[in-house]
This record gives C-alpha cells, sequence and structure tokens, in this order.
C-alpha cells in the first residue's frame, strides 16, 4: 500500500470520529482480558505485573491466530488444549495459594508461546492482532504466501466475521493494510489491496466492521 494511501486510511478515520487524536492514544499495557473482572488468584497477579500482562497478550495473539487458520475439525482441540493450559497456569503462577512465583508463572507462558508457534501450517504466518479498546473483540490477520485472511473473534473465542479471497495460484486474491478500532469499540476500519494486476498506486478497497450488525460495508 503507498504512504498516500495509508494516511488516507487513517486520516478518513480521523475526520469521521473514529480515532482520537494522537497525542490522546494510550499504549495497551494490560492483560488480554479485563481485569476489572479478574476471578481468578492467578489472573489477578498478572493484572499487578507489567511482564506478564506482556506475555498474556502476546500469547493471547498467538492463540488467535492459530485459531482463525486452523480447520474446523482442529478448532475444538485446540481450545480445549487452551483450557488444560489455563488449569496449568493457574497451579504453577499460584500454587497451592503461596505467593506467586513471577519467574515460574513466565515460564508457563514462554512454553505455551512456543508450543503454539510450532501449530502454525507450513505457509502460514502470523501477521498482526488489533484488540478493541473494550478488549471485548480481536481482529486476527494471518497471511498464507503473499494472501491474507482477516477474521474477528468475541472474548470466549467465537469467531463472529472472516473476510477472505485465497486464490489457488497465490497470485491474487487480497492484501490487508492497515486496520484499527473505532474509539467507542463498535466499527473495525480495513483497507484491502487486491493482488495481482492492479496498478500500484492505486489506492485500496477500505472496508468497516460493524459489531452491531455484525456485518461488513464496503
Amino acid at each position: 500500500m503507498t504512504t498516500f494511501c495509508k494516511n488516507w486510511l487513517f486520516l478518513f478515520a480521523f475526520l469521521t470520529g473514529f480515532l482520537r487524536p494522537v497525542s490522546s492514544w494510550a499504549v495497551e499495557q494490560g492483560p488480554s482480558f479485563d481485569c476489572a473482572t479478574a476471578q481468578s488468584a492467578a489472573e489477578k497477579v498478572i493484572c499487578k505485573d507489567s511482564q506478564l500482562a506482556v506475555y498474556d497478550r502476546r500469547l493471547t495473539d498467538i492463540y488467535q491466530s492459530l485459531l482463525s487458520i486452523l480447520p474446523d475439525e482442529q478448532k475444538g482441540k485446540l481450545r480445549d488444549a487452551q483450557r488444560l493450559w489455563l488449569k496449568e497456569r493457574n497451579e504453577r503462577c499460584t500454587p497451592h495459594g503461596s505467593p506467586t512465583d513471577s519467574l515460574e508463572c513466565m515460564n508457563v507462558y514462554q512454553e505455551r508461546i512456543e508450543e503454539l508457534k510450532k501449530q502454525f501450517p507450513a505457509g502460514w504466518e502470523e501477521r498482526a492482532n488489533y484488540r478493541s479498546p473494550d478488549k471485548a473483540f480481536n481482529a486476527v490477520t494471518v497471511q498464507q504466501y503473499s494472501q491474507d485472511c482477516l477474521e474477528i473473534y468475541d472474548a470466549k473465542g467465537k469467531l463472529v466475521y472472516k473476510d477472505s479471497s485465497l486464490h489457488p495460484d497465490d497470485e491474487h486474491g487480497m492484501g490487508i493494510g492497515s486496520g484499527v478500532w473505532s474509539t467507542d469499540s463498535r466499527y473495525f476500519i480495513y483497507s484491502i489491496d487486491h493482488l495481482g494486476g492492479h496498478s500500484p498506486m492505486a489506492c485500496p478497497e477500505t472496508r468497516f466492521y460493524d459489531r452491531q450488525t455484525y456485518g461488513c460495508t464496503k
């Protein structure tokens, strides 16, 4: 995507009120879940430790990326494995209600991250994750060779939206450029580059996902 087109996407979003000025952007520092609703002892510990929060966000991003590309028959197995891992995390981070071992908690995250990375099919590569400001939804883009796929999941890992046009020759289809959530978390705005035979100066198509209608506007 050209620099002009990237700038136009974000300028359009700013002018229509979807984005705050740059000076008021907040860098995400918390974990992938809402600390206000944290229940387990491990979750409460993670909310208080900035390093553990980084590991939690990273693992969730990789998990959602992997979930977005696995065949349907394998998604259930991945979810089951993740639930078992969460139990292991809770036990290792706060064993028998004892004081938290932060190093051990980091280790259990690092181990799981490496396990998930090894499960990506050949040719697939994680590209980007965009978590909504209210942390209720996560937009994931992954790449298979030169083509992209966008999937949006709710907080429970349920797929609510997918945008993909993979082409068998790996030269056509689409590429996903920049993406951003609106400040009220209702819209996800992203750009599409159509691959194969298009002018490099042409601006990409801009699409809007609306959480209230679970649909996309082009």
